[in-house]
């Protein structure tokens, strides 16, 4: 799997959000790479949207509620799998979308990335947010 290979690393600085691999890899391949890194925070964010369901499936049953156990027996079950899947794909597709790094971005943490990991933060795979940003402030 390439995700193996990925090995997503998490990074907060001041205000900015940093989803990374450490990998060195060819220009060529630093878009998959990028691709690999948001659907595995997908697949992550789907995996807690499936403990959220599992818990409720644990309500209902323990507090012996008739109507939610109906729904997850027999065809209705089905209704749970969007509940799984949505928060996955809109998590992967807000993350490509909204977390594309530009150069405000990337200056914004390069010194902090080369202080903590020596490394310039233009040849590995990433997704940038920075949260404030103040030229943009109405006020």
């Amino acid at each position: 799997m390439q995700w193996s290979f990925s090995r997503p690393q998490l990074h907060n600085f001041n205000g900015s959000l940093t989803y990374f691999s450490h990998n060195v890899v060819r220009e060529e391949e630093l878009f998959f790479n990028v691709v690999f890194i948001d659907l595995y925070a997908g697949l992550y964010c789907s995996l807690i949207a499936f403990v959220a369901i599992q818990f409720i499936f644990r309500y209902a049953t323990l507090l012996g509620h008739r109507t939610l156990l109906e729904s997850f027996h027999g065809p209705m079950k089905f209704i749970w799998l969007p509940a799984v899947i949505a928060p996955g794909a809109m998590f992967c597709l807000a993350g490509l979308l909204l977390m594309e790094p530009d150069e405000y971005s990337d200056e914004y943490i390069k010194q902090e990335f080369h202080r903590v990991y020596s490394r310039d933060v233009k040849n590995i795979a990433r997704l940038i947010l920075v949260a404030y940003v103040r030229k943009f402030f109405l006020l």
